[in-house]
């Protein structure tokens, strides 16, 4: 049998032959006309980026928020998810490593998984409750999970991959900062070996303090002053633009798509023409669009069924409607908001996807006002410079969300 020294001579000699010179015609055909088809099925990736691989680890709390947020991790090409850490919240912190343990190992990030801190620094740990159902994962039952428990406590993992990554490792931390000050504390040239801290923390109304600030004051400050570039989300930022709807009933005339208070029942005819609507919006664009005009797509619209996340996505889908329907009144919408998606957002979309400021911050660690963290535009003797996250892209966190989803078929 005759060899051909290279592919292009073996292009060049079947091509100038008659027998197969046809079929690979159709077959070129055929493969254009597939990629025009998957380019315009695809939606647009909000967080694509050509820049190099983030290497980060996530700090989370374990509540199906922070699930949502670590399936999204793990959807981002732009992200290498180098391990997880837990600490209290919400959540003891024995229920924070279970569940999230389990989410590592159902979503496949094949990272280790370290617990941390079970109480605050200073103060004694704040008992709460989560409206995620009692084990916070919005009663979805996840497979047992095979991997186990990194044997590190979390401040020593975060601390031996800054050191592996060699100065490019982030920090995504979506609860109390408890872990990440311990670090600091137990390795003090760890700041200089972190490339930036993203947070959630603070509430940019002035006289409030969110929880994960309230939780543990003083490692949110010794955080602030370590040095670390930081990226700061507060909740009043995020929480508007990343809630997640289901259809509820809405007035007579009212927009549908909109955000639905139950103010009344729509009629069978409402009812028809808000679907026809719907439809007829999705046969224009090919597939319904992710935002326009002031519509949006419902919750379990942005899921797709073959996900193999799917039975956690939509789980906590139709928990939030089933207590929506069982406890909601008018004066709340039927969704749940996902603050904890926008520290990942934050920091890989690389800032196309947020708005931010920079501002002086400090948070108030002793009297009546504890955990108050102050946003100003101007420096006071007490704050810390920090780039701040002040609105996120509607249009594009929904984007991200439905992308998420089909990352995983």
């Amino acid at each position: 049998m005759r060899r051909f020294r290279s592919v292009p001579a073996l292009w060049h000699k079947l091509s100038n032959s008659k027998r197969v010179r046809w079929p690979m015609a159709i077959l070129a055909v055929f493969l254009v006309v597939t990629c025009i088809n998957t380019a315009l099925e695809t939606p647009p990736d909000p967080l694509s980026s050509s820049g190099n691989v983030i290497p980060v680890i996530i700090d989370c709390t374990g509540t199906a928020q922070d699930g949502y947020a670590l399936v999204l991790a793990g959807s981002v090409r732009g992200l290498d998810v180098r391990g997880v850490t837990t600490v209290y919240g919400d959540l003891p912190a024995g229920a924070a490593s279970q569940n999230t343990l389990s989410l590592v190992d159902y979503i496949g990030l094949g990272c280790p998984v370290a617990t941390g801190a079970t109480s605050p620094l200073r103060r004694a740990r704040i008992s709460s409750t989560t409206a995620s159902g009692a084990v916070g994962l919005c009663n979805v039952a996840l497979p047992v999970p095979a991997q186990k428990l990194d044997e590190r406590p979390a401040w020593q993992l975060i601390y031996d991959e800054a050191v592996a990554q060699n100065g490019k490792l982030q920090l995504i931390c979506l609860g109390p900062l408890t872990n990440v000050a311990t670090a600091l504390q137990q390795y003090p040239d760890l700041a200089q070996k972190l490339a930036g801290i993203t947070l959630l923390a603070g509430e940019l109304e002035a006289g409030t303090a969110d929880a994960n600030a309230l939780y543990d004051p003083h490692a949110l400050d010794a955080v602030l002053h370590s040095g670390v570039p930081l990226l700061i989300v507060p909740f009043s930022a995020a929480a508007s633009d990343t809630i997640l709807l289901n259809p509820c009933p809405v007035a007579s005339g009212q927009e549908p798509g909109t955000i639905h208070l139950p103010t009344a029942q729509l009629s069978e005819k409402e009812k028809q023409e808000a679907e026809k609507k719907i439809q007829e919006k999705a046969q224009k664009t090919g597939r319904a669009p992710a935002e326009s005009s002031g519509e949006q797509l419902y919750w379990s619209d942005l899921l797709t069924p073959k996900s193999d996340v799917y039975d956690f996505l939509a789980g906590v889908q139709q928990y939030t409607d089933w207590q929506w329907k069982i406890e909601g009144d008018r004066d709340t919408a039927n969704g749940l908001t996902f603050a904890s998606m926008v520290p990942v957002l934050a920091t890989a979309g690389r800032g196309s996807i947020c708005s931010k400021v920079n501002r002086w911050v400090s948070v108030s660690t002793t009297g009546d006002d504890i955990g108050f963290v102050t946003f100003s535009e101007y420096r006071d003797k007490s704050g810390v410079k920090a780039t701040v996250v002040t609105r996120t892209d509607r249009t594009r966190y929904l984007q991200a969300v439905e992308n998420m989803s089909r990352a995983y078929t």
